[in-house]
């Protein structure tokens, strides 16, 4: 061949090393992996409002959980009772005959009322422990919640990073195809050997699979998505985002831990229920103490129109406890056995909180940093590569070389995903620690 005049063949092996190259690097966008269902239906695409808003409406057991608030709201208005009279009336007739007498009707009218004045604060204990059951279930509804937004936020997060991981393989796939050719034309022209082409094509087709693999993962968290949708199976959800921009920036000074600790729902509800322990304190106490109940009741009865039979009674009466068995006694001892343990409960419960804020806020410090060392991890696997494509051309480098600097890319590029999925999960993780919910996280 003259001198000056380029070698088809190399030609064609430096054009598909140039485009593996521009493909894997994402300066040449291919169209991604197909996201319809195994039915060929278009799933629905929502944003990460959108499935917060379902969840947040629909999740079941969120609904479990207001219902239960609900109930709780009810038992402390029934604790008011013992502090109202019971009232009752009854009216009666009757007709009567004898014989061939003349009958006659009687009618009678009742009314009575009565009221415990005092029952040795008994009254006051059933609404103090019932206003603090119900306010430690409200805290416990913020904290089912905020675990929901987190698992919400996790099967979102996942759905996204497995419609991106399966575009990534889809260019990976496309580029050791590309690949493949260039070693089968360097194998054709004898410049490289029958082993170096066998792991080409093996490389490709391991490529494929996890091709298919990134598609089947897909299905499985479009179903776990679903399921925190309120089991919204049927629309077979799809996701748009960006993990880059869903992270939040890392906090530039150290929480108060010990105040964050303070204020979190499951902390919250414990306060309330060592509380609910101190007024069932209370409540047993009231057996030592005497009780007084006030009545008054009225009633009119005879034959009509008569009826001038009128009775009116009213009074009160004192009870003072003397000896039961010791049943009083024991449920006392008992009652302030639970005081104390709902007391070390607590503090178990804000020990573990404590500890959990710091360790989640660390690993989201540590995940926000990881993303920046993989994108230069990155930029330099995408240099070597670029450098290497054109040595492995002009025979300057090894086929195992050439392809060590290519999986190096692979994996820089999964790395950097992966690091990104991590990233948004840690900070999931830490706005989990602090109790927060559906609100706090970024769209």
């Amino acid at each position: 061949m003259p001198s000056g005049v380029l070698n088809p063949s190399r030609m064609r092996l430096r054009f598909l090393s140039s485009v593996a190259f521009i493909m894997l690097t994402g300066c040449l966008r291919l169209e991604p992996v197909s996201l319809l269902t195994e039915e060929g239906k278009l799933p629905a695409i929502l944003n990460w409002s959108e499935c917060a808003a379902f969840s947040e409406k629909d999740h079941p057991e969120l609904l479990a959980a207001r219902e239960a608030v609900k109930q709780a709201r009810a038992a402390w208005m029934q604790s008011f009772e013992g502090f109202l009279p019971d009232a009752s009336a009854e009216f009666e007739r009757t007709r009567r005959q004898v014989d061939d007498a003349k009958a006659t009707n009687s009618f009678s009218f009742a009314t009575s009322v009565s009221e415990e004045w005092f029952s040795g604060f008994e009254n006051t204990a059933e609404v103090l422990r019932a206003r603090r059951n119900f306010r430690a279930e409200k805290f416990n509804y913020d904290d089912i919640e905020s675990r929901i937004a987190l698992e919400t936020r996790q099967a979102f997060v996942r759905l996204l990073h497995a419609q991106e991981l399966a575009v990534l393989r889809n260019f990976i796939a496309e580029r050791r195809k590309l690949n493949e050719e260039i070693v089968r034309l360097r194998y054709e022209g004898g410049r490289e050997h029958r082993g170096s082409l066998k792991r080409a094509e093996a490389i490709y087709n391991e490529a494929m699979f996890d091709v298919r693999e990134a598609e089947r993962s897909i299905i499985t968290e479009r179903n776990a998505l679903a399921r925190e949708l309120g089991g919204r199976y049927e629309m077979e959800p799809a996701v748009s985002g960006d993990l880059e921009i869903m992270i939040s920036s890392a906090p530039e000074s150290r929480p108060d831990f010990a105040a964050l600790a303070e204020i979190i729902p499951s902390v919250l509800r414990r306060r309330e229920l060592k509380d609910a322990a101190g007024a069932n304190v209370i409540a047993e106490q009231s057996d030592f103490w005497p009780t007084v109940t006030g009545s008054a009741s009225y009633a009119n009865s005879g034959r009509t129109p008569d009826m001038n039979t009128r009775t009116w009674d009213a009074g009160f009466s004192i009870n003072f406890p003397i000896f039961s068995g010791g049943e009083e006694l024991a449920g006392l001892y008992s009652a302030r056995s639970d005081q104390r343990e709902a007391f070390y409960t607590l503090k178990d419960v804000r020990d573990s909180a404590y500890a959990d804020l710091i360790e989640k806020w660390t690993e989201f410090l540590n995940a926000v940093e990881f993303v920046e060392v993989r994108k230069k991890f990155l930029g330099a696997s995408v240099e070597r590569a670029e450098i290497s494509s054109i040595q492995y051309q002009d025979g300057l480098v090894s086929f195992k070389d050439w392809d060590d600097i290519e999986q190096e890319l692979v994996n820089s590029r999964i790395a950097l995903l992966n690091a990104l999925r991590d990233a948004v999960l840690a900070e999931a993780d830490w706005l989990r620690s602090q109790g927060l919910s559906f609100d706090a996280y970024r769209a």
